[in-house]
């Protein structure tokens, strides 16, 4: 009768070889799988630590605190340079109010035949002259450094107006001296033309102004004539 298998000496030493088989795979699997862990560890970058700011960290940043007594002296500042701008404005204007109401006067005595051709010539050509001149004091005119960019832009755009607004007078008077000399009816439709022209230009220019006053703070009032 014939042994069980596991009474066979060679088949207990199958098994021994087999069982030290499996513990030296074992061992070396381990041993691979430390050395590749390793070497991972040796090739992965170092980590950096980064600090980011706590979002309850506040940022105080200093603000100033507005100086009333500061900004009012500021303001009082720039209404006193606007108004004396204005005073001079006018001052320009009413220069020649003496010359331009003889040139009214004359020309109203010329109508009722109560004076002659050359008195009224000589007081419109001293008119234009007068004109002339005050187109020029306008455009030499100085707007006060200090002021705001924006007001001092509207006082440039009003002197402005007023330059060509007495210029365009100008042309009306030597229209009025073309006629004297010609009698040409068309001469005077120029002075008309021209007149309109000043009028709308001093308009335009008295409105810049008080503009000009308006963002400074100050109170419009009507001019005085």
């Amino acid at each position: 009768m014939n042994k069980p298998v596991y009474k066979k000496w060679w088949f207990w030493a199958i098994m021994a070889f087999a069982v030290i088989g499996g513990i030296s795979g074992g061992l070396k699997d381990r041993e691979g799988t430390q050395t590749i862990a390793k070497v991972d560890s040796k090739q992965a970058p170092e980590a950096k630590t980064v600090q980011v700011p706590s979002p309850t960290e506040k940022v105080e940043t200093a603000v100033s605190a507005p100086d009333p007594k500061k900004e009012a002296a500021d303001k009082k500042m720039k209404q006193q340079l606007v108004s004396e701008f204005e005073k001079t404005f006018f001052g320009v204007e009413n220069s020649g109010s003496a010359v331009f109401n003889k040139y009214k006067s004359d020309m109203d005595s010329l109508g009722k035949g109560a004076t002659d051709v050359l008195t009224v010539y000589g007081s419109t050509k001293d008119a234009k002259d007068t004109a002339l001149s005050i187109m020029s004091q306008y455009n030499e005119l100085e707007v006060p450094d200090a002021l705001p960019s924006e007001v001092k832009d509207l006082l440039e755009q009003s002197k402005s107006h007023l330059a060509t607004a007495y210029y365009s007078k100008s042309e009306a008077f030597d229209s009025v001296l073309s006629y004297l000399d010609e009698q040409k009816p068309s001469y005077m439709n120029d002075f008309e033309e021209n007149i309109k022209l000043a009028d709308q230009d001093t308009m335009q220019g008295v409105l810049k102004l008080m503009q000009a006053k308006e963002k400074v703070g100050l109170k419009i009032t009507e001019k005085k004539k």
